[in-house]
């Protein structure tokens, strides 16, 4: 993703602008009676603050989301890996999918605050869960993690569809749409040029329904590997 800095500068801007809502607006109004009731709920045991109402419902998401944290350590993933290898040898990384951030975040920065409502509610029920919902997440993740190192490729994303911010941006935005169609047009090129690539994409990507391995197989390439449908 490309940026500059007065792009930084500026989303950083929109962002704290979006914090509250436009006047007119509060979350009491955009949610139903029941969510409503558990949003007080949250506050009348003082984990929202009173004013709350009037808070963009993204942005509750993710104060509430800090509060529900397993304070695991953040671990490098497979790409980080990768470029400390590249680094390390001279090697020259090409990213599969480029795009600019600020036309990227356009969409989000755009949408209705009641688009994210759901996001909010997904934050809630978590926090609402305690301590076992916090353990409980990690525990799925643990799971996932283990399908994934015993090449259980479906059991993997099965475990990840009940994942906390399943609703929250930027899952289906412009973003992932963008990325998701460019990388089976990258990876066929690669696969068809005549040097040798490491590519490393994320498992979702790869192997759910429609993804990088169903557009090769269409496309008459041999996949080998892990069995990546049930």
């Amino acid at each position: 993703v490309s940026f500059g800095l007065f792009s930084v500068i500026g989303l950083i801007g929109k962002w704290r602008a979006q914090a509250s809502l436009p006047k007119g607006q509060t979350l009491q109004i955009m949610t139903t009676p029941d969510q409503w009731a558990r949003l007080v709920a949250l506050r009348d045991r003082g984990i929202l603050k009173p004013g709350f109402e009037r808070v963009h419902p993204y942005h509750l998401a993710m104060r509430l989301g800090r509060s529900t944290r397993d304070g695991r350590r953040f671990e490098t993933g497979a790409d980080g890996y990768v470029r400390r290898y590249l680094r390390k040898h001279g090697g020259k990384e090409v990213p599969l999918a480029q795009g600019n951030l600020k036309g990227l975040t356009a969409e989000f920065f755009a949408s209705s605050p009641r688009e994210h409502v759901a996001c909010m509610m997904d934050a809630v029920t978590l926090l609402e869960a305690g301590q076992a919902g916090v353990q409980a997440r990690a525990t799925a993740r643990d799971a996932r993690s283990t399908a994934w190192a015993a090449r259980r490729v479906p059991d993997a994303l099965k475990d990840n569809a009940a994942d906390a911010q399943r609703s929250c941006w930027p899952r289906g935005s412009r973003m992932e749409r963008m990325r998701d169609a460019s990388l089976s047009p990258a990876i066929r090129s690669l696969l068809t040029g005549p040097q040798v690539t490491l590519a490393v994409v994320s498992l979702d990507s790869l192997a759910k329904p429609g993804g990088v391995l169903d557009d090769l197989v269409a496309d008459g390439f041999d996949v080998r590997g892990p069995r990546w449908k049930r």
